[in-house]
């Protein structure tokens, strides 16, 4: 079912991200791993040696950045048929002690790069009559743990944001 899907993930060097990249590959899928870390997504593709695996540093803040990656990944593959959405950061700091920079950095890579990256994904998807899109929540914004509010925040706005995009 898998097999030959282009699979796009973002976060794809970290903890779940990495896993998601090595199962789609075993499931046969072309597999697009994003990161911002080069040094990173060189190793994985090393450590990985497959064909089917291509890389792309990316900052999924950066709408341009995203943009641009989506149009290659349309020239070069047809599109991406899945999107995970991974990418994230948990700052965890005091939101008195956390300056307004830091805390709207995790808002615009947390729900920033999410619309980013949909908005970019979406009309390939369309145009092929096929597509699915899988945005990484959590349960933070219902329940926040302690020095979480900008992580909190941007999940709840995912929540949002799924239902609106629809």
């Amino acid at each position: 079912m898998l097999d030959s899907k282009v699979v796009v993930i973002t976060g794809a060097c970290g903890g779940l991200g990495s896993e998601l990249v090595k199962q789609f590959l075993i499931e046969g899928s072309v597999v697009v791993a994003l990161a911002r870390s080069k040094p990173s997504l060189d190793k994985m593709a090393q450590q990985l040696n497959n064909d089917s695996l291509h890389t792309h540093v990316v900052d999924v803040s950066n709408s341009v950045s995203v943009e641009q990656c989506f149009d290659l990944i349309g020239r070069d593959l047809g599109g991406a048929d899945i999107l995970f959405n991974n990418a994230a950061v948990y700052p965890r700091l005091n939101f008195l002690d956390e300056s307004p920079e830091q805390w709207m950095n995790a808002i615009a890579i947390n729900l920033g790069g999410v619309a980013n990256c949909c908005k970019a994904a979406l009309p390939k998807m369309l145009e092929k009559g096929f597509g699915r899109i899988y945005n990484l929540g959590s349960f933070a914004d219902i329940s926040p743990i302690e020095n979480s509010s900008a992580y909190s925040c941007s999940k709840g706005g995912l929540h949002a944001l799924n239902k609106s995009i629809g």
